[in-house]
């Protein structure tokens, strides 16, 4: 019991920050696409548009599994906080543009169309996925 105890104590203050900062990383990068995002999200949320909640879902979950490989992966906060930073960068690259490229998506969206959220949704986790595979390769 006083050796789980001692390990602990011992870890606790470096997984809290660790875990802090991956919390902070993700909010940031949510914000930053809920100021830069095609979709105007929070209008529609508000009106009960359930397809663009359904899309901005895929874009929050996808925007958490590189920091959860960075978590893994990556040996103290200032590792973390670099890659982390990056892959978070690299994500709302990759999903604006895809936001830019299925622009009928858009469309379909607006009009409270599940199928077209579903599909943007999907697309953005697969990107992430991938991003999140990069990582390991390193």
């Amino acid at each position: 019991m006083n050796r789980a105890f001692n390990e602990f104590t011992t870890n606790f203050p470096t997984i809290a920050s660790l875990t802090g900062a991956a919390l902070g990383l993700w909010i940031a990068a949510c914000t930053l696409y809920l100021i830069f995002s095609p979709f105007r999200a929070r209008g529609k949320l508000r009106a009960f548009n359930i397809a663009e909640g359904v899309s901005l879902s895929g874009t929050w979950l996808g925007l958490c599994f590189p920091l959860v490989g960075c978590l893994i992966v990556k040996e103290g906060l200032a590792q973390f906080l670099l890659w982390g930073g990056v892959l978070m960068l690299f994500c709302l690259f990759a999903f604006r543009l895809l936001d830019q490229l299925i622009g009928p998506l858009k469309a379909l969206i607006e009009q409270d169309r599940v199928g077209g959220a579903l599909l943007l949704a999907t697309a953005k986790v697969v990107v992430s996925l991938i991003l999140l595979g990069g990582l390991f390769t390193s």
